[in-house]
C-alpha cells in the first residue's frame, strides 16, 4: 500500500467538540524543549478493491492535513500503566502543536504509543486499540450521510511497542472496511479513449441496504461517489438502490471481510453514456489535454466535471471562451513560424489559457539590439479586439522588415516567450516537458487586451480549474510548482498604446494602465483550438 500525506476536512464543530473551542490559542511554555514529544503524522489510504473510476482518496490527490485536524495520542509506560492520557495535537502551521493543559515530556520508562484520528475526549482511559474501536464515538453509524458521523465512523489508528521516542512518526491506517459505489457517466473523448467518471449531478433517494435488510445512509464524498464504513468483520450481501434524472437504479454485491480492516470495496455503475465529447462541445472551464497519437501531437478536450480522471490526461490550459470572438480579425490560416502548428482547414472551437506564465521572472515588452524600446511595432490599439494571433504575427512581420538593424524576435522577450512556451527539449516530449502546443492548435501566442481582460473577468473560475489540475497531477510530474492561479498579479498584452507605452491588464486594485515597454511584468500565453 502506498503511503501518502493523509488530507480530511473535518467540520469545525467535529474537530474541536472536546477540546476548547473559544479563541485558539497555542500552548506555550516547554514548546520546543528537547524532552518534548515530537508528532508527524501521515495515513495509508485504503487498497481498493472492485472497480473504481476514481481515486481511493476521499479528496481525489491527497496533500496535507488541514489547518485545526486534531489526533489523540496515548503512551503507556513498560508496566502497561496510562502516562499519557488521551492528549489532543493539532495541526497548525504544517506542524502537529499539543493542544491540552499539559505538554508530554519524553520519558524512558514510555514503551507504547497510540495515535489515533479524529481526536474524541470520549477517548479519555482508553488504553488500547481495540478499546478504541469500542468506544460508541467510533462505531460506525447507520446514518453517515453527514460529513461528522463518516468521519468518526472511519477510525484510524497507528501504534508501536518498540520502546521510548522522543519523536513519534505515525502512520495512521483505517481499522475497518468501506463500501463505495459511483453512479458514472461516460464520455469518448477525441482520441478514441473512453472515461468514466461519478456525476456531478447528485443521485437522489440513495440508500445502502445490509444482509438483515437493515437502511444504511452513506456520505457523499467529494468527487461524487456514495460511502460507508463497514462495522467490523461484516460479511454478506450490500443492495444500494438510488435515482437519477428520474430513473432508478440498483445493484447488489457480496462482501467477503477483512480481518485488518483498510480496504475499500468499490462498484462503478455507468448511468449515462454521452458519447463521443468532440471540439465542437467545448465549453468555459474545460481541460484542454494533448496526447501524442502516431507521433502526432493531437489536442482534445475532457469535461470540465471530470476532475477525478484529471490525473489520467496531460492537461496543458483550460478553455476560457468558446466558439471565435466577433473581435478577432486573426488570420489563423497563417503559421506563426515555419512549419509550426495551425488549425486543421480554418475549424475553431475557441481559445485556451496557459496553465502556468511563461517564466517566474516576467518579461519586459520590448528591447531592442541597443536596448530601445520606443518602436511602434504595429499591434492593433484598440482595447476591444481579440487580435492576439495577428498581434503575434505583427512582431514577425517588423523582424522580417528590420533585420538589417539588428532585430529579431528575442528583442520582443513577452511575444518571442509566449510562442516558445511549452517547447520540448531536444525532441522530448513527456511529463518533464508537457505543455507545447498541439499540431491541430494556433500554438501559443501573446494574447491582446481584449482577450486577457475576458481571463481577468473570469479569473476566479479559471484559477479553480487550473488548481484542480495542479492537485491532480500524476506522480513524477516536475512542473506542478510553476501552475499558478490568478492573484494579484499585472499581465502585459500584445495591444500598443505608443511608441514606447503597451497596455497590460491587472489582476488587482491596480487595474488596467499602460506601461513603459521596457518595464518587466508577468506573461502568459494563449492558443486557439
Amino acid at each position: 500500500m502506498i503511503k501518502q500525506t493523509f488530507l480530511y476536512t473535518l467540520l469545525t464543530v467535529c474537530l474541536l467538540s472536546a477540546c476548547r473551542t473559544d479563541d485558539y490559542e497555542m500552548t506555550t511554555g516547554t514548546s520546543g524543549h528537547s524532552e518534548t514529544l515530537s508528532l508527524t503524522v501521515s495515513a495509508n489510504d485504503f487498497a481498493v478493491t472492485g472497480e473504481t473510476s476514481t481515486r481511493a482518496a476521499d479528496y481525489g490527490k491527497t496533500t496535507a492535513f488541514e489547518f485545526k485536524d486534531q489526533v489523540g495520542l496515548i503512551v503507556l509506560d513498560e508496566y502497561d500503566n496510562l502516562v499519557v492520557d488521551n492528549e489532543p495535537y493539532i495541526f497548525f502551521n504544517d506542524n502537529w502543536e499539543f493542544f491540552g493543559q499539559k505538554e508530554p515530556m519524553y520519558d524512558p520508562s514510555f514503551k507504547t504509543y497510540i495515535v489515533y484520528y479524529p481526536y474524541d475526549a470520549g477517548a479519555n482511559g482508553i488504553t488500547s486499540v481495540e478499546g478504541l474501536k469500542n468506544l460508541e464515538v467510533f462505531k460506525p453509524q447507520t446514518d453517515q450521510s453527514r460529513e461528522e458521523a463518516y468521519r468518526k465512523s472511519d477510525l484510524m489508528v497507528w501504534s508501536s511497542s518498540e520502546g521510548p521516542m522522543k519523536q513519534i512518526t505515525a502512520t495512521l491506517k483505517h481499522v475497518r472496511n468501506s463500501f463505495s459505489f459511483a453512479p458514472s457517466i461516460q464520455w469518448t473523448l477525441l482520441t478514441g479513449d473512453e472515461v468514466r467518471y461519478p456525476s456531478p449531478t447528485p443521485s437522489e433517494n440513495v440508500f445502502i441496504y445490509n444482509k438483515d435488510g437493515n437502511c444504511l445512509s452513506p456520505y457523499r464524498a467529494e468527487d461524487g461517489s456514495y460511502r460507508y464504513i463497514l462495522p467490523d468483520g461484516y460479511s454478506g450481501d450490500l443492495r444500494w438502490y438510488y435515482t437519477y434524472n428520474g430513473t432508478n437504479y440498483g445493484g447488489q454485491r457480496t462482501v467477503t471481510p477483512s480481518s485488518t480492516g483498510g480496504t475499500r470495496y468499490a462498484q462503478v455503475e455507468t448511468v449515462e453514456n454521452k458519447g463521443t465529447y468532440s471540439l465542437d462541445q467545448a465549453a468555459e472551464g474545460d481541460f484542454y489535454c494533448s496526447k501524442m497519437i502516431d507521433g502526432t501531437n493531437t489536442g482534445y478536450l475532457l469535461p470540465q466535471d471530470a476532475v477525478a480522471v484529471l490525473d489520467q490526461h496531460r492537461c496543458i490550459g483550460i478553455v476560457f471562451y468558446k466558439g471565435k470572438h466577433d473581435e478577432d480579425k486573426s488570420d489563423y490560416a497563417e503559421p506563426l513560424t515555419p512549419n509550426g502548428p495551425t488549425l486543421p482547414d480554418g475549424q475553431f472551437h475557441g481559445y485556451v489559457v496557459a496553465l502556468t506564465d511563461v517564466n517566474d521572472e516576467g518579461c519586459r515588452w520590448e528591447y531592442g539590439p541597443n536596448g530601445q524600446y520606443n518602436e511602434l511595432v504595429g499591434t492593433s490599439s484598440s482595447r476591444d479586439d481579440w487580435s492576439g494571433y495577428s498581434n503575434s504575427q505583427k512582431f514577425h512581420d517588423f523582424v522580417e522588415q528590420h533585420s538589417e538593424e539588428g532585430w529579431e524576435m528575442k528583442h520582443f522577450p513577452a511575444a518571442f516567450a509566449c510562442e516558445t512556451y511549452g517547447n520540448a527539449a531536444d525532441g522530448k516530449y513527456d511529463w518533464q516537458q508537457p505543455l507545447e502546443a498541439p499540431d491541430n492548435t494556433s500554438g501559443w501566442f501573446f494574447p491582446s487586451y481584449a482577450q486577457f481582460g475576458d481571463i481577468s473577468g473570469k479569473r476566479s473560475s479559471l484559477s479553480e480549474r487550473i488548481n484542480n489540475v495542479k492537485n491532480n497531477l500524476p506522480d513524477g510530474c516536475s512542473y506542478g510548482d510553476y501552475i499558478r492561479a490568478f492573484g494579484d498579479r499585472v499581465y502585459w498584452s500584445s495591444t500598443e498604446y505608443l511608441q514606447d507605452r503597451a497596455w497590460c491588464v491587472g489582476f488587482s486594485t491596480y487595474g488596467d494602465y499602460t506601461n513603459s515597454k521596457g518595464y518587466t511584468m508577468m506573461v502568459r500565453a494563449v492558443l486557439a483550438f
